[in-house]
């Protein structure tokens, strides 16, 4: 009774949510594709690297993301973003497949003959315009939020590529508006609180930054765009792609760049940059749990970095010169067509916003066509400046120029492409002497790094590029381990570095990555993984589960867990049928045999599927079925599921007592299943356990006969029943019951030695029923209840599992 009212009360909100209320409202379509497809969000935090977020969840400020990683089964993994380690190097590795797409955040296009800056609309658009003929969309269907590309989406919003006059959260009339903001009064209203407090952080950081000699007008500035960025963008993103999760939009990516904005103000340490992931992490909660509460699809929820920022020396204020300025006076005889500072002028909020007309951005982002006079060209944007010759020198005086360059200007790394001479490998010069990639490459680049030598392939690759400069220079000084950057900033990314290029993923243990030995991941492989997921479910599962399952380390050599599930009909707490949803709270825990019970297959009420086939499939695992009940052509029973060889023994309905006909029939299924394990040469080669599920009833009487018969030589007294055997299911009975003090006096439950964890109901177990006995064969070693978010939510049950040692005899001469 308790579930079932929690069951009606969470269907009620359901339907009242704000985002349904606001799709009907707009009059916004639902996603047309196949609700049975599994639905991906990507969340990218800008420019957080995987050491600053280890630092942050040591420290705290991520409580959230460290819930994930500690309860609901993430885990942390290395993402090294490719080099160049840029937003628009990364997205376009992603989104659309293809690596190197820039050579840099700010460059030369020979097609054009222009310079490119990659938040200047025009200049995104005519990149993503050229991706679209190398690569497939990622997003295809979708909503992009925030990215420089739209990656084929189907709606973007705030997206640098497609910035046009856009209705904020989709606002179309007086009426509209205000119900909207009658709806989410509380998030404005929590807006508006962190809007005081950023303005406060943002005077307190204007003071500072007057204190050691900062320029008044450049920090009044920064206020509207640190709270912009920081808070107004984040919340609007928020707020709009729960609208998404409501319509079940099969791929959503977001990119928060609260942290981004500061760390490139402050440098990636400080603590300005680190206040905002706690607005960040928060943001998350609210998309993760709104992509939990779905009713159209189920969402698995992922959060990456594209790279890593580091705290950098400007060389405008070390040297009270711009990088351009030291160049030309290096080289006076050598005119150079300079290209308009990027620095000058950031995008705007109202721009990200798309709220001002197209039109007004070329004048915020002029990007007229060079002199056709063939001079150099110098761009610079972070610790790397690329100078393209344009056929101004001869090749034989570019050794020259680029020593010169070390000794006048104090760049501490001057890289020679040779990008028009393929035969020819990437040169290096530094105040140590002259180095060939990749032969020396060690002499150039961190090798600690795990993806030290793809790092070193990917820089090489990128310099053969079309666009790149025929000189690269580097700010990083490998000696001193300090890095300059040509821009006005205290941190910066987009050097060769290590920080910068490795980023991270948090991803669900059942995500489908294949890293192949090398330790971490690339952007590559998360796309792939993507369209995986993406895919239905039992396409993705056949790729994953089962190599999960026999080939992760044990807690011991012969280790194996077993778990017992009530899967409820596989309808949640929240009254959502799913048995995805039920088979990815399964997954979470990695069990080797589930007992499961209470599947319908067939039946009208469950839309006819076969729920044990569908979990099975999802897990890869082989199964049995067992019908304890039968309406027509409908069933409803229980299985027992299995990653090692399992094959059916036995499987009928328990007896009918003339007292109780009137109840409903109960049935119990015997499967065999082999282990895969590890044995000595001490131990018996052929093992075989005998695993038992069954249901028994509500009626105290009939549970206890049937206890007795399942005792009995037809079941587990039987011969074929010896060695291992492992009895499963819900009893309906507590551990103080008659019924479960028979079935100790035979078997030995894995509680035996630890309080009783409780198994139902949902979110709050109020009683232990479902239970797990084994003979003496084994030894526990571990029992659990699950408790994540999906085991609250899943079904009325929690699942139960142990880990169970076998304990093989020795074989005596």
């Amino acid at each position: 009774m308790p579930d079932r009212i929690e069951i009606f009360i969470r269907r009620l909100q359901s339907k009242l949510t704000r985002s349904r209320v606001s799709i009907k409202l707009f009059g916004l379509r639902k996603s047309e594709h196949v609700p049975k497809n599994k639905g991906l969000i990507i969340v990218q935090i800008d420019a957080l690297s995987k050491k600053q977020l280890e630092n942050a969840l040591e420290a705290g400020r991520v409580p959230f993301i460290k819930s994930l990683l500690t309860k609901e089964f993430y885990r942390l993994h290395t993402l090294y973003s490719g080099m160049p380690c840029s937003t628009a190097a990364v997205q376009a590795e992603l989104l659309y497949g293809v690596k190197s797409a820039v050579p840099a955040f700010s460059f030369y296009d020979y097609n054009t003959k222009r310079v490119f800056i990659m938040f200047n609309p025009t200049d995104a658009r005519e990149i993503e315009q050229r991706l679209r003929y190398k690569g497939q969309p990622l997003l295809t269907s979708g909503t992009a939020y925030s990215d420089i590309y739209t990656g084929g989406a189907e709606e973007s919003h705030y997206c640098i590529a497609n910035l046009r006059i856009r209705k904020i959260l989709r606002f179309t009339h007086i009426f509209g508006f205000t119900v909207m903001a009658l709806m989410h009064f509380y998030s404005l209203a929590r807006t508006l609180v962190l809007f005081v407090v950023e303005i406060f952080l943002a005077l307190s950081d204007l003071l500072r930054g007057l204190s050691r000699g900062k320029d008044l007008g450049k920090e009044l500035k920064f206020i509207p765009s640190r709270v912009a960025m920081c808070v107004l963008l984040r919340e609007f993103i928020v707020i709009e792609s729960k609208i998404d999760i409501a319509r079940g939009m099969p791929i959503i990516h977001m990119n928060f760049m609260g942290y981004h904005e500061q760390s490139h103000r402050r440098g990636g340490t400080s603590r300005f940059a680190h206040w905002t992931l706690r607005g960040i992490d928060n943001a998350i909660k609210r998309v993760w749990v709104a992509a939990h509460k779905s009713s159209l699809r189920e969402y698995d929820v992922w959060i990456y970095s594209d790279h890593g920022q580091i705290d950098t020396i400007s060389y405008n204020k070390k040297y009270d010169k711009t990088i351009q300025q030291a160049v030309q006076e290096t080289f006076e005889e050598i005119r150079f067509s300079h290209a308009k500072n990027p620095n000058q002028k950031k995008i705007g909020f109202l721009a990200r916003t798309g709220l001002r007309k197209s039109k007004f951005f070329a004048g915020l982002f002029p990007s007229h066509p060079l002199p056709d006079d063939n001079n150099p060209v110098i761009t610079s944007l972070g610790p790397t400046g690329h100078i393209y010759l344009r056929n101004s020198l001869e090749s034989r005086d570019i050794d020259e120029f680029a020593l010169d360059l070390i000794k006048h200007t104090h760049v501490p790394m001057v890289f020679i492409a040779n990008k028009n001479h393929p035969e020819k490998k990437v040169e290096v010069w530094t105040e140590d002497g002259h180095f060939i990639l990749p032969d020396q490459a060690d002499q150039v680049f961190d090798t600690s790094s795990v993806f030290y030598k793809e790092m070193v392939e990917d820089f090489i690759y990128s310099c053969k590029q079309q666009n790149c400069g025929d000189l690269i220079m580097c700010g990083w000084d490998k000696k001193t381990g300090k890095c300059l950057t040509f821009a006005v900033e205290n941190g910066s990314h987009g050097g060769i570095t290590t920080e910068e290029a490795e980023a991270f993923t948090i991803l669900p243990t059942q995500t489908s990555l294949n890293e192949l030995g090398k330790g971490y991941f690339r952007p590559l492989d998360l796309r792939k993984a993507a369209f995986q997921t993406v895919a239905r479910y039992s396409s993705h599962a056949a790729r994953t589960y089962k190599s999960r399952v026999t080939g992760h380390d044990r807690w011991n050599r012969n280790g194996i867990r077993v778990m017992t599930y009530n899967v409820h009909g596989c309808v949640g707490m929240d009254g959502k049928l799913s048995p995805r949803r039920v088979a990815d709270c399964i997954a979470q825990y990695e069990p080797d045999i589930v007992a499961l019970q209470e599947l319908d297959v067939g039946r009208e009420r469950s839309g006819k599927e076969d729920q044990a086939m569908v979990i099975a499939e999802y897990l890869n695992m082989e199964h049995h079925f067992h019908a304890a009940m039968r309406f027509s052509e409908e069933e409803f029973g229980e299985a027992i599921l299995s990653a090692f060889p399992i094959a059916l023994v036995k499987k009928q309905g328990l007896s009918r007592y003339r007292n109780f006909s009137h109840l409903e029939p109960r049935g119990i299924l015997w499967a065999q299943v082999e282990p895969v394990l590890e044995k000595t040469e001490d131990e018996y080669k052929d093992s075989v356990i005998q695993v038992l599920n069954t249901h028994l009833g509500l009626n105290s009487k009939e549970r206890l006969l049937h206890a007795h018969e399942l005792l009995g030589k037809e079941w587990i007294g039987s011969p074929h029943c010896a060695g291992p055997v492992i009895l499963c299911g819900d009893f309906n009975a507590m551990p103080s019951s008659k019924l479960y003090k028979l079935i100790q006096k035979t078997l030995t439950s894995v509680q035996i030695n630890s309080k009783h964890r409780h198994t139902w109901f949902g979110r709050y177990p109020l009683a232990t029923i479902d239970h797990i006995f084994v003979s003496s064969h084994f030894e526990i070693i571990n029992v659990e209840v699950g408790d994540s978010y999906l085991a609250r939510l899943a079904s009325d049950h929690r699942p139960i599992f142990a880990d169970l040692k076998i304990k093989f005899p020795s074989i005596k001469s």
